[in-house]
């Protein structure tokens, strides 16, 4: 079990196991620069090659254990290299439980993630066992490993039982997860479904792995041509169905303003070292139009090489809520409903307006985003020394908008489910201020609460 002096020695921490957007690899490289002993296990390889290290050789065996399986997805030979494989991640945890003293399981996975449909109430059968045993556990939630389902538009063009089914299996899978007692860190507008405080993720942020990111100084000038300057503009949209990127392209499309050249890049499925150099080549990013996060990795990395970015956001009172202005990235918020007004508020700046806003980012980056510390906030956490503020209780819930998901089409599905089934369906019935928000908005106003 570790003591209070932890902040002041080093010890064994495992992070496990799914990739999201190099975070995890970048929080394993702040924790061995402060001296901790850190290993971040993967249990699939990431498309976009994240991973600039050498896997430990008991991740890339249950990667190959995996693809062995999807090969003989039926048949005979798939039973064997299932049961091997479990086998594996069983002698695996029985390792790690006596090697470790800090687990820090991103993205929802656990020891026995992947697992069969019929093994899945062992999913956090070893969390709770690392907490039993004086383990220090923390789930760091991500996105739709937590979201509930009907404000995830990654559903949106589901049938509505199958939305109503996620949610009930997403709020069961919630309630188990707190059931282990760990510790969980969250962003407040992903955490509906959650019962009790969370860290909020807000005042952790997104880790740049300063390894891999090299900084420009200086910014990239905009370029002039012709008595025009030329703004460029970069957008890298891991879904740009969800991103809203059919939006934002229409919209620069259609922009004029004299003497501006806008020049539009969009770049799709590419490694994480061509989106930083197409970074460090342009003037402006943008992120995505409808975002439930503070400060994503994208913009996060933007900022690193002193480039300023545009992050469309509906509730920013709700997301911002109890953040010192100081915490708060210089980013530009805008919403999503006024894209092309904002947009064009935006282009109208002087070219050393925006690279004042890029230099304001580098600067936030640099002293509260680097892979150190990030490394060294979670630090807090783990010797439960973390400030009373970053804590967000669910109960306070009032976030009545989604992500990657329009505003309007987000109303229309809890107006279906609404009608079809009750509010009870939402699995919201314990979040007070949320239903009342949603009852001023008008959006279901005319329907019963029960049927």
């Amino acid at each position: 079990m570790l003591g209070d002096n932890f902040l002041y020695r080093p010890v064994r921490i495992l992070i496990g196991f799914i990739e999201i957007a190099g975070y995890h690899g970048a929080l394993e490289r702040g924790f061995r620069q402060l001296g901790h002993t850190c290993n971040f296990y993967e249990f699939r390889a990431h498309p976009f090659g994240y991973a600039n290290r050498k896997r430990p050789l008991l991740s890339r065996t249950i990667i190959q254990l995996l693809e062995l399986r999807k090969r003989y997805d039926s048949g005979f030979v798939g039973v064997p290299i299932t049961i091997a494989r479990l086998l594996v991640q069983l002698l695996f945890f029985l390792y790690a439980s006596m090697r470790y003293e800090v687990f820090i399981f991103g993205f929802g996975s656990t020891f026995f993630t992947p697992i069969t449909p019929s093994l899945e109430r062992l999913r956090y059968f070893g969390a709770r066992f690392l907490v039993r045993i004086g383990k220090r556990v923390i789930f760091l939630m991500q996105g739709s490993d937590a979201r509930p389902p009907f404000m995830d538009g990654t559903y949106q063009n589901l049938p509505v039982e199958e939305i109503v089914a996620l949610n009930r299996a997403k709020k069961r899978d919630i309630q188990t997860l707190e059931a282990t007692g760990a510790t969980v860190v969250c962003d407040r507008a992903i955490s509906a479904y959650f019962t009790r405080p969370v860290v909020d993720r807000s005042f952790i942020l997104c880790p740049v792995n300063t390894a891999n990111a090299h900084r420009s100084t200086p910014p990239a000038k905009q370029k002039k041509a012709k008595g025009r300057r030329t703004i460029t503009i970069l957008h890298a949209p891991s879904a740009p169905e969800l991103k809203g990127s059919d939006r934002i392209r229409e919209v620069i499309q259609r922009i004029r303003i004299p003497g501006i050249r806008l020049e539009f890049t969009e770049i799709r499925n590419k490694t994480n070292q061509e989106v930083m150099a197409a970074i460090s080549d342009c003037d402006i990013v943008i992120d995505q139009l409808y975002s439930d996060i503070v400060l994503p990795v994208f913009p996060t990395e933007a900022g690193w090489l002193g480039k300023p970015a545009v992050i469309g956001i509906y509730d920013k009172r709700f997301v911002f809520a109890g953040i010192p202005a100081e915490e708060i990235p210089p980013a530009w918020y805008i919403d999503p409903e006024n894209l092309e007004t904002e947009l064009k508020r935006i282009l109208r700046l002087s070219a050393g307006a925006i690279a004042k806003r890029g230099e304001a980012m580098q600067r936030f980056v640099a002293r509260k985003a680097t892979d150190v510390h990030v490394a060294q906030k979670f630090t807090k956490i783990i010797n439960k020394a973390t400030p009373p503020e970053w804590y967000y209780n669910p109960e306070q819930y009032s976030y009545i908008n989604g992500c990657v998901i329009r505003e309007q089409k987000l109303y229309s599905i809890i107006g279906s489910i609404a009608h079809k089934y009750s509010l009870a369906a939402l699995f919201m019935n314990d979040k007070k201020d949320y239903i009342a928000r949603l009852k001023a908005a008008g959006i279901y106003s005319d329907i019963h609460e029960t049927r």
